[in-house]
């Protein structure tokens, strides 16, 4: 355990270092306002245009993008950006606003079932990638995304790396019946951080990373999911959109707040194709951290979940107030999940919806995990941990675990051991 929060540190500090060094550079570099190029703010004129040809202006001078208070409509396509891209606003009054006729006409999504993808913000290279990209201190309002087959995401960013967005506000309308898909998505990138960002009302992901995404940071954002059935907090996805599969590595989510999500306060899913026997196909989570997160009323399913994954730690996380399990690792189809470590967390008040299930479960597939002082309570669970048949070398140690209705823990695993007060 010690060994794995001391390597933890090591990637959180080089992380954050490299965060560092990128607002330094944004903080270096002077900004024009979007009024010296003309752009209106009124919330009636089509600026998505005049915004993209502004960013890649100052871009190109080694400037930023500077907007002020007032509502910038996207209605006809998305601003792409560029490399170099810098874009400020004064905070939530700078509020970038998706329009009923936006159409995503620069790049087209891999959907396996035909969807329509609608993405205000991303980069213009998906091919070649883009780099050193800041956003900060802006608000979206995506409450008119289409309804039906069409999803719309506020920033998605394929194939990009340094990538900095911090202090982002967005505002769904899936609560409304629109598909307001994910706030913030990261596609194929890398070394990127996501901060001090709130997503509200949103129907897949608050922020989503997939494909073979790796060394990121996800720390001190809020998830708020409306109490809407379907939304993920944190999903980390080792699949590809068009569910090809992928490996994502190097993942630290840390210390956020995720509160009212349907599906799963936080998710390390490799992936499955979604196709059974032989032609199922897997993608991978490693070097997962998940650390310092508070997960609250979580009304479908699970608090943290981890599927299909390999070396991941689950460290000093508070869960509560969840409909099934606090935490799980249980696998889609047939995968496995392996070398987990889970310690020094709270799970609390969990099988809110009254079924059977633990507070703690390793399910069939699981092997070797190390779960240790932790802290369950609230019993209204038959079982504060249980093995499921299939799983082995779980080490269940040094607890403090309130007995449920049957007991506390329920062991049908193989080479476990379990030692607790």
């Amino acid at each position: 355990m010690r060994k794995s929060l001391r390597l933890f540190a090591v990637i959180a500090l080089a992380t954050a270092f490299a965060a560092a060094s990128q607002a330094a550079r944004s903080e270096s570099v002077s900004y024009r306002s979007a009024q010296d190029f003309q752009i209106l703010a009124d919330g009636k004129t089509d600026v998505g245009a005049d915004l993209e040809r502004a960013i890649a202006t100052t871009a190109r001078q080694g400037q930023g993008l500077l907007l002020p208070c007032g509502v910038y409509l996207v209605n006809s396509r998305s601003v792409a950006l560029p490399s170099h891209a810098r874009l400020k606003g004064s905070g939530a009054c700078s509020i970038i606003r998706e329009g009923p006729s936006l159409s995503n006409t620069q790049h087209a999504v891999p959907d396996p079932h035909g969807v329509t993808w609608k993405l205000v913000f991303t980069n213009d290279d998906w091919d070649h990638g883009n780099s050193d990209i800041s956003i900060a201190n802006v608000a979206f309002d995506i409450r008119a995304a289409p309804r039906g087959k069409g999803v719309t995401v506020a920033i998605m960013f394929t194939n990009a790396s340094d990538v900095s967005l911090d202090q982002i506000d967005i505002e769904g309308g899936a609560s409304k019946g629109a598909r307001s898909d994910d706030g913030i998505a990261f596609v194929n990138s890398n070394h990127y951080r996501v901060a001090n960002s709130r997503v509200t009302d949103i129907v897949n992901a608050c922020y989503d990373n997939w494909g073979n995404s790796h060394d990121f940071v996800i720390d001190h954002n809020t998830c708020d999911g409306a109490s809407n059935p379907w939304p993920v907090g944190i999903l980390i996805t080792g699949m590809n959109t068009d569910l090809t599969p992928a490996v994502i590595e190097n993942a630290n989510v840390t210390n956020n707040t995720i509160k009212n999500v349907g599906a799963t306060g936080i998710w390390v899913e490799g992936g499955w194709n979604q196709k059974k026997g032989a032609d199922a196909t897997y993608g991978i989570v490693r070097n997962a951290r998940i650390v310092g997160n508070l997960v609250e009323g979580v009304t479908r399913f699970h608090g943290i979940r981890v599927s299909d994954a390999d070396n991941i730690t689950i460290s000093g996380n508070m869960v509560s107030g969840v409909a099934a399990a606090g935490f799980v690792s249980v696998t889609e189809y047939q995968g496995t999940q392996s070398n987990l470590t889970v310690t020094d967390n709270r799970f609390s008040d969990c099988n809110q919806q009254g079924g059977m299930y633990p507070c703690v479960q390793f399910e069939k597939t699981t092997h070797g995990a190390l779960f240790e002082g932790n802290r369950i309570g609230g019993a209204s669970y038959p079982y504060g941990v249980v093995v499921n048949p299939g799983s082995s070398n779980v080490r269940i140690l040094g607890n403090s675990i309130e007995k449920g209705s049957r007991g506390t823990v329920g062991d049908a695993g193989t080479n476990d051991e379990v030692s607790n007060p």
